[in-house]
């Protein structure tokens, strides 16, 4: 009788241990990161708004090297490629070179209408600006 107790207390044990380890478990960071950088991806329409100067163009969004990374193709209607980073809904854009300009900024992601609110300025010229992006 009591090796048949042992035997249940060991059972009950383990099961218990079982649990408290499963309870614990949770999703990596990266796999977090690169689901929210996924949704960040694909071909934008955008409307640019730079002190009332109304710019339309076309940006495709593209992963980088990095997982929480992103390359902006045709941003600011350049044929050239930015590189932001992806937290959660946020992008930002850290101070970058392109030609003469310099360009940094943040944006967020609204995954239930598509929409992408980039305000960036660059220096050249000390314009603010405000790119609507939107996934048709």
């Amino acid at each position: 009788m009591i090796t048949l107790n042992i035997l249940d207390f060991k059972k009950a044990f383990i099961l218990f241990a079982s649990v408290v380890l499963l309870a614990g478990c949770k999703k990596d960071k990266e796999k977090d990161d690169n689901t929210s950088v996924d949704a960040f991806l694909g071909i934008y329409e955008v409307e640019e708004d730079c002190d009332s100067n109304k710019d339309y163009y076309t940006i495709v969004i593209k992963k980088s090297g990095s997982s929480n990374e992103v390359l902006i193709e045709n941003f600011f209607d350049m044929e050239e490629t930015i590189k932001a980073s992806v937290e959660g809904e946020i992008l930002t854009i850290k101070s970058q070179k392109i030609d003469e300009y310099t360009f940094n900024g943040t944006g967020s992601l609204n995954k239930s209408t598509n929409t992408l609110m980039i305000k960036f300025s660059y220096y050249e010229d000390g314009y603010d600006c405000t790119a609507k992006c939107i996934k048709p």
